[in-house]
């Protein structure tokens, strides 16, 4: 009689693998391997989860404990690896920031490493950049470092960034790098920017620069046409290059004449001190040095310049009293006669001996 279907034995059928697969024997007693491909998948997603999470929390406890970032946060940890670009800025912002903080606390040291640790990692953060430079060329005492760091930084600098750019000519000048200063001015104008500040500056900056290479008709070609002596700064730019041309009258009528414009100016205050003063004049400039000791009287470069002048005017009284009384003697013995010769001598000893207290012309841009 034939069998029955449900009298037969269900075939055998064993979990293996974890469960991840059954083992089951055919009617011929073969084995055949069935992978629960379901609890797989899930599996694999667990521990994927599981493992970024991991990983995640690691990163984090890394860059918020050691790295100290403070502002790291743990949802930006997890999403990492599509944002690296905007972590390394924000870090290196965050640094710049924290530098900043180390300077108020006087930790030179440590301002120093986050903030060229913070410039490498946001290499746009053209504020760190400018402190940075400061800290090459004031403390670090390494101009070219600075130079460098400013540099570098001008692809990040937009056309209208006055500021920085201000800072990178300047520094330029400082280190007499005046055919570099020239370039970039000249490049500058040609472009013709609308921001009348940027151009009044490029062009005070080129002719400043021309000045220095001593091409004066150069510099007062700038000056002439871009009107650079609206400007106090061109003014006295005006002034120094007819001093330099042996105009002392000249540079003395420009700067008096634009204390109208900006009355009580200590620039000016000192610059027709140092004229007066170049000139033998030392009643004028004493005068101009108390008014700019009074506009500053906290200050102590006032203080010292009026200073040298009484020392300088000190000098002359104690020569004059020492010529008068090698005078009376002869005056007793035969009045009236030698006198003329012996009043010249001291007069050429005190042209020739007289000293130069102060440079023909300063650093003022």
């Amino acid at each position: 009689m034939p069998k029955n279907s449900h009298n037969k034995k269900p075939k055998a059928r064993n979990s293996v693998l974890l469960g991840f697969a059954a083992l089951r024997r055919k009617d011929d007693g073969s084995i055949h391997y069935q992978f629960q491909w379901r609890r797989i998948c899930i599996a694999l997603s667990v521990l994927v989860i599981a493992g970024w999470l991991s990983l995640a929390s690691a990163i984090y406890g890394y860059f918020k404990y050691v790295k100290e970032f403070e502002e790291i946060s743990f949802w930006k940890t997890l999403v990492l690896p599509f944002r690296m670009e905007a972590h390394r800025k924000e870090m290196g912002d965050y640094q710049i920031r924290k530098s900043k903080e180390f300077i108020e606390e006087g930790d030179i040291r440590s301002a120093f490493y986050y903030l060229r640790a913070g410039i490498i990692r946001s290499p746009g953060n053209l504020e760190g950049r400018v402190l940075l430079a400061e800290f090459y060329s004031d403390i670090l005492l390494m101009p070219e470092k600075a130079l460098k760091t400013l540099q570098d930084g001008m692809p990040y600098a937009e056309k209208d960034n006055l500021e920085y750019i201000q800072t990178y000519i300047q520094a330029l000048l400082d280190e007499r790098m005046n055919k570099d200063v020239i370039e970039l001015c000249q490049q500058g104008l040609k472009e013709n920017p609308e921001n009348l500040s940027m151009k009044l500056f490029l062009a005070l900056s080129s002719a400043t620069a021309y000045y220095y290479e001593n091409n004066f008709e150069e510099a007062e070609a700038l000056i002439n046409k871009y009107e650079l002596t609206r400007l106090l700064e061109g003014t006295i730019l005006q002034a120094n290059i007819e001093w330099s041309q042996k105009n002392p009258e000249a540079a003395i009528e420009l700067l008096e004449n634009a204390l109208n414009r900006y009355p009580s100016n200590d620039i000016i205050y000192d610059y027709l001190a140092q004229f007066y003063q170049r000139l033998g004049k030392g009643a004028k400039a004493r005068r101009y040095a108390i008014l700019r000791t009074l506009e500053n009287p906290l200050e102590a470069d006032p203080r010292i310049d009026l200073l040298l002048i009484y020392n300088q005017l000190g000098q002359k009284k104690r020569r004059k009293a020492r010529n008068r009384s090698h005078l009376k003697p002869i005056q007793r013995t035969a009045p009236g006669t030698a006198s003329s010769s012996l009043i010249c001598q001291p007069n050429s000893k005190r042209s020739s001996s007289s000293k130069n207290l102060y440079p023909s012309t300063r650093q003022w841009v």
